[in-house]
């Protein structure tokens, strides 16, 4: 019961975080795709006037992404939320995939260490 409860609070928290940094989590995905399209229009570009437009673009884009920056938080809290619900629907949260698998060259330590012993 306390865990059920610790989970909600953290649902309830990161919930918070998510919301209160929600705009500046959508500048920085304008910014970081702004940054993109001008970087390809850049590459794409042939004349020196256009180079230097598409350049100073590109830094009033990723300006626009660096002062949105903190909207990481967003994100640490978007993650706080998914792995809270998944704990809170009885799933294992497996941040290690090597064990999950049984491919033999996920784990080569493992397989190396098999094969010291033989």
């Amino acid at each position: 019961m306390w865990k059920k409860i610790g989970l909600a609070a953290v649902i309830t928290v990161a919930a918070i975080v998510v919301l209160s940094n929600l705009g500046s989590l959508l500048l920085l995905a304008a910014g970081v795709a702004l940054a993109y399209i001008v970087y390809r229009q850049f590459q794409e570009s042939t004349t020196t006037a256009a180079r230097v437009f598409w350049v100073i673009t590109g830094i009033a884009a990723i300006s626009l992404a660096l002062t949105n920056i903190y909207a990481v938080v967003a994100l640490l809290g978007l993650y706080a939320m998914y792995w809270s619900v998944k704990k809170w629907n009885g799933d294992e949260v497996d941040i290690d995939r090597r064990a999950r698998t049984k491919d033999p060259f996920t784990g080569f330590e493992e397989e190396w260490k098999k094969l010291k012993r033989r």
